[in-house]
């Protein structure tokens, strides 16, 4: 057995390590891992981020898994004796590998990697920057060497955590999101979030199309679909580009492409919602799917917040969904550091969180990719809201889509 204890983040002489750059949000994962063992807690936040205090869960063990270049090696990070809910007092952290234990320290050390790390965080410059040797040396000591996983997963932390209510050790997946910065992503743009709409009540010129898609400057997107409109046109929706994200979206509730595509629509066309609720209630005012009861704007509302909830657990534009979430739960990062969970337990706290919480975004209108030299090679992601004909010469246009938390 080895045990090992570092005070304050000491580094032993020679002890250098090869650093790492990521963004605000990568090195928010490690953070959340270093904060949860320095507190011990997982704290329930409410509809505005604000942690409950007296709502919270002590964690038993963090569960984390680190890719090598051959094979992969499981750790486990336990904290021990931390069942009782109102013990404050410094912890001793045990981490195994692969079932064996290697060191312990105590929460103290957490304590000072977590604040460290933090500080490196909120100071870090420009999208991707490296952070602190002091923080590099500890990662390397605790045998955290993967800065996150890879973006085909929702889950990016694993906690055991203690029920003392129930009596309950459940192991609960989460991902996680960090406010530090600016507003994360809930779902992303790509390919697969194309939409296609039909422009139908006039005939535009080859000039009159030329001229609308050579408007540009601040606002160029909604300035295109005002001019479209001021031509006497009306734009309809016509199909998800992606056959697997129509699917998907169908899965979740078979009238939301009609729904998700009004309100892309919708906040395009005006001038400041951009609420994911107010685009809703506005869509339900025109009523695409039909809806006769009075109560029809929360038909849309629901409809929405589906989407929120599959998107925030398990469901990915491009990738089949069979309506099984991989979170359980999402951790957010406040810009103070402050950690809040919203989780399974309280589903209806997860559903009013996203829903008051999340907003359309107008991503960049095309991506360039560029080679290793920087030089452009062509779109990483093609071009949306620009108006042409399709293969039966009748008008048409994309628009695309990102949806943010605030």
């Amino acid at each position: 057995m080895f045990f090992f204890f570092f005070d304050k983040l000491e580094q032993e002489s020679g002890d250098q390590v090869s650093q790492t750059s990521a963004n605000k949000g990568e090195w928010s994962e490690i953070y959340t891992m270093f904060k949860l063992l320095a507190d011990g807690r997982l704290y329930d936040g409410d509809e505005s981020y604000n942690k409950k205090p007296n709502s919270y869960y002590p964690i038993l063990q963090i569960l984390r898994e680190e890719q090598l270049r051959k094979g992969k090696n499981d750790y486990r990070y336990e904290i021990e004796d931390n069942e009782r809910p109102d013990d404050r007092s410094t912890k001793t952290i045990a981490i195994y590998e692969n079932g064996e234990l290697v060191m312990k320290l105590t929460s103290d050390n957490f304590v000072a990697a977590s604040e460290q790390l933090l500080n490196d965080i909120i100071n870090g410059r420009g999208r991707s920057f490296k952070t602190s040797a002091a923080n590099e040396a500890f990662m390397k000591k605790i045998h955290c060497k993967n800065i996150k996983r890879d973006a085909d997963h929702k889950a990016d932390i694993t906690i055991h955590l203690y029920d003392a209510v129930v009596g309950r050790r459940p192991v609960v997946a989460f991902s996680i999101k960090s406010l530090i910065g600016g507003a994360p992503t809930l779902l992303n743009t790509s390919d697969a979030t194309l939409i296609t709409y039909s422009v139908k009540g006039c005939d535009l010129s080859d000039a009159e199309i030329e001229e609308i898609n050579s408007i540009t400057g601040n606002s160029k997107l909604k300035r295109r679909l005002q001019a479209i409109y001021a031509k006497g046109a009306s734009i309809e929706f016509k199909a998800f580009d992606s056959q697997m994200f129509m699917c998907n979206l169908q899965l979740i509730d078979y009238g939301l492409p009609t729904v998700l595509a009004s309100c892309v629509l919708k906040y395009f066309s005006s001038e400041r919602i951009s609420m994911v609720r107010d685009l809703a209630a506005k869509v339900a005012e025109d009523n695409p799917l039909g809806y006769c009861c009075a109560n029809r704007e929360q038909f849309y509302i629901e409809k929405m917040t589906k989407l929120l909830v599959a998107s925030a657990l398990g469901m990915y534009p491009s990738k089949q969904y069979n309506g099984e979430n991989e979170a359980n739960g999402y951790i957010v990062v406040k810009e103070n550091g402050e950690l809040v969970c919203y989780h399974f337990y309280d589903m209806g706290m997860v559903r009013r969180h996203l829903l008051e919480n999340t907003k359309f975004d107008t991503p960049a209108s095309s991506k360039m990719a560029k080679d290793k030299d920087g030089n452009p090679k062509g779109f990483q992601r093609k071009p949306y809201c620009v108006l042409y004909r399709n293969g039966e010469g009748k008008l048409e246009i994309k628009l695309n889509f990102q949806i943010r938390w605030t």
